[in-house]
């Protein structure tokens, strides 16, 4: 686990192999530890990259306020601090929306956007009343003690087939889970939607993805993660949050 400084931010990151340059954020309730599949089997063609985003792992809390924005740029810090260049970036379930915000608002900053069970926010693909329910009902639990909310949220997680390690690896990083990173993340699943629809929109180097398709293909649905490179580990995982 490697560590650097962005923005009066500790962010900790994780990172193997040589070559182009591939960021890999992950969703809610996790880290970069969701990635060490990929990690292994993608360093041989890739310099690979996974952070934990503020409030995640062993990165620092963020401030408050903070919201998409305040991830976009700070990963834009990270990208910059670390040396990436103009690196592919992969983005799981709120790493997906938070790929499309840094697009939005650095558009000359990531070569290819790879999104993963991305949608368009709870605000861009729910019932008003359905995103407060889950706002809710997530701002009650976060403060209480994990093991009396994290196996409720399983069976949204995973399918039948998954297997127990990637299930304990999911509750591990789940009953890790800090307040002050899940109530940042809320407020932006809450209040994404049509920004990222737009930025989906403008997807950088569209032709360049259908032309090159570098190892971590385009997703098209849940079932594919059990054939791309990039989420087979996960070929269990549903959308989340």
């Amino acid at each position: 686990m490697d560590h650097i400084d962005v923005e009066g931010l500790r962010i900790a990151y994780r990172q193997a192999g040589e070559g182009p340059a591939l960021v890999l954020l992950h969703g809610a309730f996790s880290d970069s530890r969701a990635w060490r599949p990929q990690l292994d089997e993608l360093s041989d063609a890739f310099r690979v990259v996974a952070w934990d985003a503020p409030g995640c792992g062993g990165s620092s809390d963020p401030p408050e306020p903070f919201g998409m924005a305040g991830y976009a740029d700070c990963l834009a810090g990270f990208v910059d601090a670390v040396g990436l260049g103009r690196p592919h970036v992969l983005g799981l379930s709120f790493g997906g929306g938070l790929a499309l915000a840094l697009y939005e608002r650095h558009p000359e900053l990531p070569r290819t956007l790879v999104l993963a069970s991305a949608y368009a926010g709870w605000a861009g693909s729910l019932p008003p009343e359905e995103v407060e329910q889950r706002r809710q009902r997530a701002l009650r639990e976060i403060d209480l003690p994990p093991e009396q909310w994290v196996r409720g949220y399983l069976p949204g997680l995973f399918t039948e087939a998954a297997k127990p390690e990637v299930i304990d690896q999911a509750l591990a990083m789940m009953s890790e889970t800090r307040p002050a990173g899940m109530r940042a993340m809320l407020s932006c699943v809450r209040r994404r939607g049509s920004a990222a629809r737009a930025a989906a929109h403008r997807r950088p180097d569209a032709a360049a993805v259908r032309r090159r398709r570098p190892a971590c293909s385009a997703v098209r649905g849940r079932g594919s993660a059990r054939q791309d490179p990039c989420l087979k580990a996960r070929g269990t995982a549903r959308r989340w949050p």
